[in-house]
């Protein structure tokens, strides 16, 4: 008696089979959740990348873009090539070699000197190789081409969340824009690039690739848009945005670059910043923005500076 187990009345001898089975049903429900989860998130990112403005580094229109492009393209198959090359073999190995039960331990071996000295040439050269074309291409669009048509100056300034674009010298006119900036095609545009504030990054992805803009420092880069390479009716809007994280209003940091005949740019020109009409609705627009709109926004004509946000001529 004293060797028998005690068991409580009413207290099971073990699980029963549903009990059992209920943990493995569970774990199942589980992973088919994540995977419905996986696949929801997938549809999510590829739903959120379709759009009709686009900002894609694979479409270029200008010989900035084309030349960087043309750069990508030679470093992406190449590493793709050297990828598959290597991991080929690894699996290769992996598999052809496996150790199998029963099988004695192998002997260890210095290795092979030839095949260690080639495979250090190889990628040696390969590096060396990417890296003078890397260099080439820099210093070739490091400045627009000396035999094509004067550059048009234009002078941006990064704010927290916009930017301003500044032309000094437009036909004799001094205009200043805010998130749009126009340009004639076929036409090199020379940028100068400052912050008022923390560090920005410009960035028209069909253009030119990405530049710093840095508070106390000035750096410079140049694109143009070919007529040749962009297959719709002038004038065209690209998009740009800010490309460095520069505090809450990041992500709404962008602006627009408009594409337009010379004869269209220099009209647009001509016509910025007229005397508004000087009406009834006028009088009371310009009531109200003097009222409330000059703590933080400005147009051209009134003194008070834009203290925290974008000009507001033109709109």
């Amino acid at each position: 008696m004293g060797l028998l187990p005690f068991r409580r009345e009413g207290s099971p001898s073990k699980p029963s089979a549903s009990n059992s089975s209920e943990p493995a049903g569970r774990r199942s429900n589980l992973k088919n959740r994540s995977v419905l989860f996986g696949l929801l998130m997938a549809l999510f990112l590829f739903v959120v990348g379709c759009s009709k403005d686009g900002q894609s580094t694979w479409e270029a229109f200008g010989p900035v873009a084309e030349k960087q492009l043309d750069l990508f393209n030679v470093l992406l198959w190449v590493m793709v090539a050297v990828f598959f090359l290597v991991e080929g073999v690894l699996l290769y190995a992996i598999l052809r070699y496996r150790r199998r039960p029963g099988d004695p331990k192998p002997p260890q071996i210095h290795g092979n000197t030839r095949l260690e000295i080639t495979l250090t040439i190889i990628p040696t050269v390969l590096v060396l190789g990417l890296g003078i074309w890397s260099i080439f291409t820099l210093f070739d669009i490091e400045e627009p081409p000396k035999d094509g048509p004067a550059p048009l100056q234009v002078n941006v300034t990064g704010h927290q969340w916009w930017f301003e674009f500044e032309y000094p010298d437009v036909n004799g006119k001094h205009i200043i824009t805010a998130n749009e900036m126009r340009i004639p095609v076929d036409r090199p545009i020379q940028i100068q690039l400052e912050s008022d504030d923390v560090i920005h990054s410009f960035w028209v992805p069909k253009l030119a690739g990405k530049l710093d803009l840095v508070p106390t420092h000035i750096n410079n880069m140049w694109f143009q848009a070919d007529s040749n390479k962009i297959d719709e009716d002038l004038p065209v809007t690209l998009f740009g945005q800010c490309a460095e994280l520069c505090g809450l209003a990041h992500a709404l940091m962008r602006f627009r670059v408009i594409v337009m005949e010379q004869g269209d740019f220099d009209s647009w020109a001509a016509a910025y910043g007229p005397p508004p009409t000087n009406t009834d609705k006028a009088k009371q627009g310009a009531q109200i923005f003097a009222a409330n709109c000059t703590l933080c926004h400005t147009i051209d004509g009134p003194d008070d500076p834009a203290l925290s946000a974008t000009r507001l001529t033109g709109f």
